[in-house]
């Protein structure tokens, strides 16, 4: 057996990948949006300690962590799923 033989299918139909791809970019997504916002709205508060800041900022850090973790997949995802249609 000199071909290279696939455990698992990594196609945009097969059990629901693009689905689940999807859904963990936009986890990622919406915690920078809403990590962003918070820490816009801390910024325009008068008198907020150094403290407040921890929220927002970890926020903003974990889910461009958790995008920078999940944007290989969607590459694969992606790529196959216009490769696949045309």
């Amino acid at each position: 057996m000199t071909e290279l033989v696939t455990v698992f299918e990594i196609s945009p139909g097969a059990n629901g990948v693009l689905a689940d791809t999807l859904f963990r970019l936009g986890i990622g997504v919406v915690g920078l949006i809403a990590g962003g916002y918070a820490l816009a709205r801390l910024l325009r508060a008068k008198g907020k300690s150094a403290i407040a800041f921890i929220g927002p900022a970890f926020l903003i850090i974990w889910s461009t962590f958790w995008l920078a973790a999940h944007m290989s997949m969607a590459e694969i995802v992606l790529r196959t799923s216009t490769n696949g249609s045309s």
